[in-house]
């Protein structure tokens, strides 16, 4: 099984702490830094963004695609003071409409991994990791590859599971597998970004799709690799017990995360 991670260069407290514990629980990934973007996508990427009078159209219809699934997650994550329709897909639209070359950056180094296992193949599935992804459970590869051999299909099956926590996220189940350990979700539908498994059927599929400059990567890595999922229609899973948690989360590393939900609705208000 191929495993990278991925690394923002500038904290590198993170690499410090996290890859030692990773390593003492048998993985060894490839690590990706931020120097490490997929020049290719990222290259196009910015390229259009500094040129392309119709980049707001493009970032438009890439949110069209995944906003079920982002009004289903915003549903459960702010239940008491939701918006109307209107109001909500402003708020998602303008928060994403000026994208950072950070975030590209970022979303880049998820495609290096998606493309990189696209091109060599060694494994039927990856391990994707985020800088703040500690594991939580004894024998975590056991774990995930009896876990997944129970889902294949064969060995051309394609599919994405999020093996992390995701905020507090739990799935509208289409179906269970594995005592309910395993979840169908609806086909795209991603938490975070931070851990998750990926067949290398779906690498292939994703880094396809992401050479169509309607889908060059603008948005955050869990919004574009709901882009990618949902357009594809990929198979999704979620795990009801984490297998990682999220530093991010927890808060065993600094991060702007807890604030994420509640600028995205604000910046919709402000219109």
């Amino acid at each position: 099984m191929n495993a990278y991670y991925i690394h923002y260069t500038p904290l590198n407290d993170r690499i410090k702490v996290n890859l030692p514990i990773l390593l003492q629980a048998g993985i060894s990934p490839k690590v990706v830094s931020q120097y490490s973007a997929d020049a290719f996508f990222l290259e196009g990427a910015i390229s259009r963004l500094q040129a392309s009078s119709k980049l707001k159209q493009v970032i438009a219809k890439q949110v069209d695609i995944i906003y079920a699934h982002l009004k289903s997650n915003i549903e459960q994550l702010s239940p008491a003071s939701l918006p109307d329709d209107i109001m909500m897909y402003r708020a998602l639209l303008s928060s994403v409409l000026n994208p950072s070359t950070n975030t590209i950056e970022h979303t880049c180094q998820h495609l290096h991994c998606i493309a990189d296992q696209s091109r060599s193949a060694h494994s039927s599935f990856i391990l994707v990791l985020e800088d703040d992804a500690f594991p939580i459970i004894p024998k975590l590869l056991e774990h995930l590859n009896t876990m997944i051999s129970e889902l294949y299909f064969d060995y051309d099956y394609p599919f994405f599971i999020d093996l992390g926590k995701g905020l507090g996220l739990t799935p509208n189940i289409q179906s269970a597998d594995l005592k309910n350990e395993v979840q169908r979700v609806e086909s795209g539908r991603t938490r975070c970004s931070y851990a998750y498994a990926i067949s290398t059927s779906a690498c292939n599929q994703l880094a396809s799709l992401a050479k169509d400059p309607e889908f060059y990567p603008y948005l955050p890595s869990d919004w574009y690799l709901s882009l990618l999922l949902t357009y594809l229609k990929i198979p999704t899973f979620w795990v009801s017990s984490p297998l990682f948690s999220q530093g991010s989360e927890t808060g065993l590393v600094k991060s702007n995360q807890a604030n994420r939900l509640a600028l995205t609705l604000t910046s919709g208000y402000l219109q």
